[in-house]
């Protein structure tokens, strides 16, 4: 992947600043082990919300890549899904949205060839751990 979305680091700084705070905690001379505790459970949140934010970014990622590539074939033929693969890179390398990027060539595709969004990400989810890789 090119880059983070902003929002994902969002996410990234807050379980880095809870895992400071729990440091911050066990470190002091006097350990309150219910403060302790309460901040081990937010960190544990907001581990569990990093984790879905990259299994779903990753996801994303990888599919508008599969999405991309299955577009190549349109490319010369269909203006619409060329300007769409064009939006779509840009959204992809340099904005790093990758849904929007995903969502843009999906539709496209769909324009062209109806069912193709539903066959490519059966297929990536069917091959998810190869294709990860």
């Amino acid at each position: 992947m090119p880059g983070l979305p902003s929002d994902y680091l969002d996410s990234f700084y807050n379980v880095t600043d809870c895992v400071e705070e729990l440091d911050d905690t066990l470190n002091r001379t006097r350990v309150d082990m219910d403060e302790v505790n309460q901040t081990v459970a937010i960190c544990e949140d907001e581990l569990s919300i990093l984790k879905e934010k990259t299994n779903d970014m990753v996801d994303e990622a990888a599919l508008t890549e599969q999405m991309m590539q299955y577009a190549n074939r349109y490319r010369h033929s269909h203006t619409e899904v060329r300007n769409s693969l064009e939006r779509a890179i840009d959204l992809f390398k340099y904005e790093y949205r990758y849904k929007d990027a995903l969502d843009e060539i999906g539709n496209a595709l769909e324009r062209v060839e109806p069912g193709v969004f539903k066959q490519i990400e059966e297929f990536y989810y069917e091959n998810r751990d190869n294709l990860l890789q």
